[in-house]
């Protein structure tokens, strides 16, 4: 039914987010769980043009600067968005969430990752951008990327997209993080305080040194010993 219909009412997403709260709090009747579903499903949808515009807009402009990339997307899992909604950023309105769609782009280096910030950031200014810079302040948890939120059109709609810049070593950070949460159950990508996000913190710092060719502060010592208390009681038998 969702892709008969045309794109819901800001309005009736900001319902839609403020109502999935309270059925999960119990306070509204569960079975209008699938008619609040329904209007998320078609707003998440609306994001998937111009996503895609924003995937061949990055790989324009890359080609323009001769650097090789790789450029990925992903429109943002209905369930990830309802954890978001309901338990992560449990005051967020629905119709601002700006990374429901993402496109990604993974560089060889610190170099080509701020040459393709400059020229995505002037291109897009006109259009509307902003920009997280998790590289010059990388996350309490050691994520580091640069994520431009830009305006694309399609389909008659503007929408937000996550644009995540990442050189090969961010982007394996992450990935391990990211695999290692699904395997634990456990949401590591979140900042914490875990012997998990510890020693995944360490390694991230020795992987910025490695990049930035200085010597790393983090010694093998401080390293095999967070290690150790990770696998522990965080690592699974």
């Amino acid at each position: 039914m969702s892709g008969r219909l045309g794109p819901p009412s800001r309005s009736q997403v900001e319902k839609a987010g403020s109502q999935l709260r309270k059925i999960r709090r119990g306070e509204k009747p569960p079975e209008t769980l699938e008619a609040c579903l329904e209007i998320i499903e078609r707003h998440r949808q609306t994001h998937a043009r111009p996503m895609l515009n924003a995937n061949i807009g990055m790989r324009r402009y890359a080609q323009e600067l001769g650097i090789e990339a790789q450029v990925t997307q992903r429109l943002k899992r209905m369930q990830t968005i309802i954890e978001k909604l309901t338990e992560r950023e449990s005051g967020m309105n629905l119709a601002r969430m700006r990374d429901i769609g993402g496109v990604r782009v993974v560089v060889d280096d610190l170099d080509a990752l701020r040459r393709v910030q400059e020229k995505v950031t002037a291109r897009r200014r006109r259009n509307g951008i902003e920009t997280i810079d998790y590289v010059a302040e990388p996350r309490q948890s050691g994520y580091r990327a640069v994520h431009l939120i830009c305006m694309y059109s399609g389909k008659g709609v503007i929408r937000p997209v996550e644009v995540q810049l990442r050189t090969p070593a961010m982007h394996s950070w992450a990935v391990m993080v990211e695999e290692v949460s699904a395997r634990l159950g456990v949401n590591h990508k979140q900042d914490g305080y875990t012997p998990f996000h510890a020693w995944a913190l360490l390694w991230s710092r020795r992987l910025e040194a490695a990049e930035l060719g200085r010597p790393s502060n983090v010694s093998d010592e401080e390293f095999a010993a967070a290690w150790n208390a990770m696998k522990k009681g965080w690592w699974p038998a």
